[in-house]
């Protein structure tokens, strides 16, 4: 009896071991998490799609075509800033929107279209409008963005 105990107390010692030691490995979901570049200096190329208002030139063969020299961008550099500061600063609801915004995914013309249904703190925040959004948030995204201001992260 003795013996069984034994040889069911090393199984349980070697499972508790194997159970550590998943919890301590990445887990899938962290090799999926998005790739989000931070800069502090301009707004990634990725969050712009080719500017489609209207200008129409003309090729020889007398097709038109839209000229997509510029383009235009999803949030301005104080938006921009404001989302990077979200996301650094919160892990809620607002935080996984601003992580959707900035993650390089491919779907530029989604976050076009999902940027007109937002509410109002997040309308201030992608339109770059800094006092907007501190007057519309809450008490924890106020403190974020006073802290933005504070460390120089975000202008005025």
């Amino acid at each position: 009896m003795e013996e069984y105990n034994k040889y069911q107390s090393q199984e349980w010692v070697e499972i508790q071991n194997e159970i550590e030691k998943d919890e301590k490995s990445p887990s899938m979901m962290d090799e999926f998490k998005p790739k989000i570049e931070i800069n502090d200096y301009f707004i990634p190329k990725y969050m712009s799609r080719p500017s489609t208002d209207g200008r129409l030139t003309s090729t020889k063969k007398g097709r038109k075509i839209i000229s997509s020299a510029e383009h235009d961008y999803l949030v301005n550099f104080k938006g921009y800033q404001m989302l990077v500061a979200l996301y650094q600063g919160t892990d809620s609801h607002i935080g996984e929107r601003c992580a959707y915004y900035l993650t390089d995914n491919g779907e530029i013309d989604m976050k076009f279209t999902m940027k007109k249904g937002e509410g109002s703190f997040m309308t201030s925040v992608l339109s770059g409008d800094v006092v907007g959004a501190i007057r519309r948030g809450s008490q924890e995204y106020r403190a974020i963005l006073c802290d933005a201001i504070k460390e120089r992260r975000l202008e005025i």
